[in-house]
């Protein structure tokens, strides 16, 4: 089994709301070569948008939600999945798309143009505790990876995904991992079944990168999501409020 493209948002919020806000944004476009991709990074800058327009301190550092940039130090910061935690965080409920219209452009790429609405919210503090280690910032091609999960309450769920090519995997559990914490709160990915090597999908690329999301939960809600970042969250506002957390890895892919 592969793991491709693994890259972590790095990022600060800060919460500091009074009152819950309705609010809608409308006129919100995104571009893509594809109808689907064009759509979900709509529906992630309309997220952002009413988070920038109605959630008093929370700062996002780019309205360019797909770009990955590298500062001078070689620090890589990848918007888009920041935008993904953002809407884990809980911060938006009743997130809903009120219109959608799409164009096809010169050259092939397809417009989607959105309005939405929805609630911004201070989150509920969970009872659940995640920690992740074992990841290195940076794995050559062909590398193995593993990592280990901690979490505060025993026998709790976890679900290991990754974000790539804007589409949300579920890599555990699996056929052969349950994701399972044991009885200390610790469970190790991959287990002894089978292994997660590193590959550099794209054969003009140097290096890759991408997002692991480790959920965890107190409850078992098998994951129902369609590959689709609000797959992904509108599954993960079905979790336990006060019984569910996440985090995010930031590991870079190298090709020699």
């Amino acid at each position: 089994m592969s793991v491709r493209r693994l890259l972590s948002a790095l990022f600060t919020l800060s919460f500091c709301f009074s009152l819950a806000q309705n609010c809608v944004v409308n006129g919100v476009t995104a571009f893509a070569f594809t109808e689907s991709e064009s759509y979900d990074n709509a529906v992630i800058e309309a997220q952002r948008k009413l988070i920038v327009d109605c959630g008093g301190g929370v700062r996002v550092s780019s309205s360019s939600l797909y770009s990955i940039q590298e500062d001078e130090t070689g620090k890589v910061s990848d918007t888009f999945n920041e935008s993904i935690s953002l809407a884990l965080s809980g911060l938006i409920k009743g997130f809903k798309i009120t219109d959608v219209t799409t164009e096809l452009l010169e050259g092939g790429q397809i417009k989607t143009t959105l309005d939405a609405q929805g609630k911004v919210i201070e989150p509920v503090q969970s009872d659940l505790e995640l920690n992740i280690s074992g990841l290195k910032e940076k794995y050559f091609e062909n590398d193995y990876l593993e990592m280990q999960l901690a979490s505060n309450m025993p026998q709790s769920y976890v679900y290991v995904f990754q974000s790539r090519d804007g589409q949300i995997e579920l890599l555990c559990p699996n056929q052969v991992q349950s994701g399972v914490f044991d009885e200390n709160g610790i469970v190790r990915i991959p287990n002894d079944r089978y292994k997660l090597k590193v590959t550099v999908d794209d054969a003009d690329l140097t290096k890759e990168s991408n997002t692991f999301f480790v959920i965890g939960s107190t409850r078992r809600i098998p994951y129902s999501g369609d590959g689709s970042v609000m797959g992904l969250i509108n599954w993960y506002d079905n979790l336990p409020s006060k019984g569910r957390c996440f985090a995010t890895q930031s590991v870079l892919y190298l090709r020699r």
